[in-house]
């Protein structure tokens, strides 16, 4: 039973990922700056599609949704370096 408008995210690389309302915003901690595209990083990855929402897991592990053209798919990232 989701009842917010957002959720925050910590990764295993010190970005800050704030979910709000269909928009996701990430802010690298280390550097203390906002990413102002995201979509950057998941093309850094190998990831061609939109990413349309993210989970961080209790690892600190990224895990997307990318645009499908039913569905989505779901990937998976691995942040440790």
């Amino acid at each position: 039973n989701y009842t917010g408008n957002y959720h925050l995210y910590l990764d295993n690389v010190n970005r800050l990922w704030i979910k709000n309302k269909q928009t996701v915003t990430c802010v690298d901690l280390l550097t203390e700056q906002c990413i102002a595209n995201i979509q950057d990083i998941f093309r850094s990855e190998g990831v061609s599609t939109t990413v349309v929402d993210v989970f961080i897991d209790s690892d600190g592990n990224l895990w997307m949704m990318s645009e499908g053209r039913f569905y989505g798919r779901i990937l998976y990232y691995n942040a440790r370096y």
